[in-house]
Parts: C-alpha cells; sequence; structure tokens
C-alpha cells in the first residue's frame, strides 16, 4: 500500500484547487497524519471522490479514517 502513496500525493497536489497536500509517517507505523487545504468545499469533496475511486483509494479502502475539518 505504501507503494501508492507517491502517486496518490502527486496527483491530489495537482488537483485543481488544492493548496497542499502533506502525508507524515507517526510514531506508530499504523497511523498517518494527512494535512490538506484546498480552496472551498467543492474543491475537496472533488479530492475525496477522485481518491475513492483511485488506486490508492482501493489499496486503502478497509482502513479507518478520521477528519476534522476547519475553515
Amino acid at each position: 500500500m505504501k507503494n501508492h502513496l507517491p502517486e496518490h500525493i502527486r496527483l491530489s497536489r495537482a488537483e485543481t484547487g488544492c493548496h497542499s497536500f502533506a502525508v507524515i509517517e507517526t510514531e506508530n507505523p499504523l497511523i498517518w497524519k494527512v494535512e490538506e487545504a484546498f480552496v472551498d468545499k467543492s474543491s475537496f469533496e472533488a479530492h475525496q471522490q477522485r481518491t475513492k475511486a483511485s488506486v490508492w483509494g482501493k489499496a486503502t479502502a478497509s482502513i479507518a479514517r478520521e477528519y476534522t475539518v476547519s475553515k
């Protein structure tokens, strides 16, 4: 699954409306921190849809995700 990460990051950063996108490994190898910023809600929602349909999304579909959305 980690082998899909570079392409996921590249595609995410290339999306319309993406200001920044980073995936940071933590001390726990099972927890990764994702920091992302999009210009608006519709750009973020488009990112979510693209991600779900991507190789990355399919490879990581069983991994729990917790989101905190701020403005």
